[in-house]
Formats: structure tokens, C-alpha cells, sequence
């Protein structure tokens, strides 16, 4: 067994105090800015900007440029038949005979610039920017509910800390009085009025104590280190942490809450948002069934070819690209698109039904569990009076060490209940801070 030196058990709090005090505010401002996965989920909505930013730049003409080299293997012959620029008096036809001009084998290229700027597509292009937008938004929703999740973990891990140093302080007066009630034994029979059963039964109790009093310490510091991560710093990082506060009778209105909840959770917000993007995803379908217009320009550069051919062409136009029939394609995916935004309404009002109930809920398990906490206060002080009465009995040789032991093990159990119930109670306080969708 490991035992722990009592000038340990004495300095440890004092080192404690030339620590960072880290309230569960300042804990909650540093998960926020730092928390990998709020972060994450921050650059997602980010993401988005820059894919809305690109898709604007379709708006305006697109320049583009191709070029093409080649080696001609077989060759280029133009024939010109005789008169084929006509016939002129003191001349005569031109020309004269049946003439070909043939380019050479050699290297040749094409260079093509083209401009060309959408028309109907610009109401395409604002259909799907709005889609963009949707997308966005639900992300940052997403974020908003990664945010709350955070400070509900946050405040989680806070309290296990909170409840693991109230343990110890309680273990610590177990220790000390182990320690005084071993050395009242060991007095007692050295006066031969205790057995060498109940001094060894002692000096094992004291051990037991000093065992679990390490073993908390370093639960202690694994809770420690899972806060660190959430609040996205080195693991390392010493701290501590401020003692509970007091707990108050709750007055909240669960009614309210439970509306408010429905309208401004990140759920339900999303819930809305998928509908909205549903039916713009739906008018996207209905848009793509009109043609693609477009001004065109072009210009087309012949290199190394024969002068006869052109060395420059320059056109100006209107492409048109439509489908007029698509066996009904596009029909099928319009009904797909009807069926999505039903199917994003149900899940609206389920979402809303959900979030009302888990404001009820966790509602009802802080206002069980406050009630708990109370009763169990109660019985450890209750507990902890009759320990101090047999104690000093036996101090006095008025009582037997059956009769404080008995008392010191009904005081650890009440402390043992009241430590589980201030857990439930915290994580049911932690979990109805969730449902209201706090983020502080």
C-alpha cells in the first residue's frame, strides 16, 4: 500500500494556492476560443464563404485561353479552280488553270482566346448562391450546438474536480481522525485496556484511508488533464479550481423554458434551415430545366501555316445550350425535391416535440436531484454529530472503539451518498444548462 506522509497531506493545500484560480467562467471563455473541435466547427461555416465568394465570380465574364501545337503528317492543299476569281477583260480567268497552294510539313499551332458571358445563367447562379447561403447558416448552427456541447462538458469535467477536492478534504478528516484514534489505542494498550486486535485493526483502518486518499488525488489529476483538453491547452497545465458554490432553490419556469427552448435551440433552427434549403434545392431542379445563353466571343490565332490561310479570326455570337427532352429526368428529380421538403417539415415539428421533452426531463431530474442532495446533507450531518459525540465518549473512556467505529463507518457511507448525490446533481445541473441551450 502507499502510504502518504502527513507533511504532504498538510503542504499539498498550500501549493494549491500559488496556483491559477480557475473559475468555471474563465474555463468557459478559454473552451470557447480554444477547443479544437468548436474550432473545427467554426471553419466550417468559413468554408462556406469562400465557396460563396467563387460562385460569384460566375457572374462576370469568363476568360479562357487554349492552346494547341501540332506537327502536320499529311498536307494541307487548297484548290483553286480556274476562274474561280472570275474573268476579267485584257486578263483573262484568274486564275488561269486549275491551281493548288499546299501548306508545309512543319510544326503548326492554334491559339484560341475566348469571352463569354452568361445570360440565363445568372439567375441559376443566384438560385444556388442562396443554396450556398443556407448551407452556411446550418453549419453555423452547427457550430452554435458544438459551442453548447463544449460548455456542458466544460462545466461537467469543472464539477468532477469540484466534487473530487470535496472528497478528498472529507477523506482527509477520515485520515486525521484514523491518526488520532490509532494513537488513543495505541495509548489504550499500552495501559492494557485495548486489545492488540483493535490497535492493528486501527493501523490498517489508517492505511486504508491513506490508500484511498492517494488514489482520489490522482483521480483528481486525471480530471485535471481531461478539463486541460477541453479547454484545448497542455495537458500540464496546473491549476485551481474555485469551491462550490451554493446551491439555491431553482423558481424556473419550465413552461417558458420549454418554448423558448423550441424556438431558439440550435436543432430546431437547423430543423428550419434544412427546410428552406430543401425548397431552394427544390427551385435549383426547377431552374435547370431552361437553356444556357451566352455571348460568346472568340478569337482564333493560326500559327506557322500557309499565308494563305487566315492568320487571325474574330467572331462575336450567342451559344445556346437546352435539352429539350429528357425522357422525363428532370420531372423525377423535381418530385425527388417536393419529397425532401415534407420530409424536412416532419422533422421540424419531431425536432420541436424532442426539444420540449428534453427540457422537461432534465427539468425533472435537477429538481430529483436537488431534493436528493438535501436529504443527503442532511444524514451526513446527522452522520458526522454522532461520530463527534461517541468520539469524545471515547476520548473519555465512556465508550467503547466498537461503538466509533461503528459511527465512523455510518459517517463514510453518509459522506459516500452525499458525494453521489452531488454528482447526480451537478451533471443534472450541467444537462439542464444543455437543454436551455446555454452557451456561457
Amino acid at each position: 500500500m502507499r502510504r502518504i506522509p502527513l507533511a504532504f497531506v498538510t503542504i499539498a493545500p498550500a501549493l494549491c494556492l500559488a496556483q491559477e484560480l480557475l473559475t468555471l467562467e474563465n474555463a468557459i471563455d478559454i473552451a470557447v476560443r480554444n477547443n479544437p473541435s468548436l474550432q473545427a466547427a467554426f471553419l466550417e461555416s468559413k468554408k462556406f464563404d469562400q465557396k460563396i465568394a467563387a460562385l460569384r465570380t460566375r457572374l462576370f465574364p469568363n476568360f479562357s485561353v487554349s492552346l494547341y501545337g501540332a506537327q502536320q503528317i499529311t498536307p494541307i492543299v487548297f484548290t483553286f479552280d480556274r476562274g474561280l476569281f472570275g474573268t476579267f477583260p485584257g486578263i483573262g480567268p484568274v486564275p488561269g488553270t486549275d491551281t493548288e497552294a499546299r501548306a508545309p510539313l512543319r510544326p503548326t499551332g492554334l491559339v484560341n482566346g475566348r469571352i463569354v458571358q452568361p445570360i440565363t445563367q445568372i439567375r441559376k447562379i443566384h438560385l444556388n448562391q442562396r443554396l450556398l447561403e443556407l448551407s452556411r447558416d446550418l453549419a453555423r448552427e452547427q457550430a452554435r450546438l458544438q459551442r453548447q456541447d463544449v460548455v456542458r462538458d466544460v462545466r461537467r469535467a469543472y464539477y468532477d474536480i469540484q466534487l473530487a477536492e470535496a472528497s478528498r478534504r472529507s477523506i482527509d478528516q477520515a485520515v486525521a481522525l484514523y491518526r488520532e484514534l490509532e494513537q488513543l489505542t495505541a495509548r489504550y494498550l499500552a495501559q492494557q485496556v485495548a486489545l492488540p486486535a483493535d490497535h492493528l485493526d486501527m493501523q490498517g483502518r489508517l492505511a486504508r484511508a491513506e490508500e484511498s486518499l492517494a488514489t482520489l488525488l490522482d483521480q483528481t489529476a486525471t480530471a485535471k488533464e481531461r478539463l486541460n483538453q477541453i479547454l484545448g491547452r497542455d495537458l500540464l497545465t496546473e491549476y485551481q479550481v474555485a469551491p462550490p458554490a451554493e446551491i439555491a432553490e431553482s423558481e424556473d419556469d419550465v413552461s417558458a423554458a420549454a418554448k423558448q427552448a423550441a424556438e431558439r435551440s440550435p436543432e430546431v433552427v437547423s430543423a428550419r434551415l434544412r427546410i428552406a434549403q430543401a425548397e431552394q434545392d427544390h427551385r435549383v431542379a426547377r431552374g435547370n430545366r431552361a437553356p444556357d445563353l451566352s455571348v460568346d466571343y472568340q478569337n482564333l490565332s493560326l500559327l506557322n501555316y500557309n499565308k494563305i490561310i487566315p492568320r487571325t479570326i474574330n467572331s462575336v455570337g450567342i451559344s445556346l445550350t437546352w435539352e429539350p427532352y429528357d425522357w422525363g429526368r428532370k420531372k423525377h428529380e423535381e418530385a425527388e425535391k417536393t419529397i425532401v421538403v415534407e420530409q424536412a417539415r416532419h422533422a421540424l415539428r419531431q425536432t420541436e416535440t424532442l426539444v420540449q421533452l428534453a427540457v422537461r426531463d432534465a427539468h425533472r431530474k435537477l429538481r430529483q436531484a436537488r431534493a436528493q442532495l438535501s436529504l443527503a446533507r442532511m444524514d451526513q450531518q446527522t452522520a458526522a454529530e454522532s461520530l463527534r459525540v461517541v468520539k469524545n465518549r471515547y476520548a473519555a473512556e465512556a465508550a467503547l472503539l466498537k461503538d466509533v467505529l461503528e459511527k465512523q463507518a455510518a459517517f463514510e457511507q453518509s459522506n459516500r451518498a452525499y458525494q453521489q448525490a452531488l454528482t447526480t446533481f451537478w451533471g443534472a445541473k450541467a444537462d439542464w444548462g444543455r437543454a436551455l441551450g446555454e452557451e456561457r
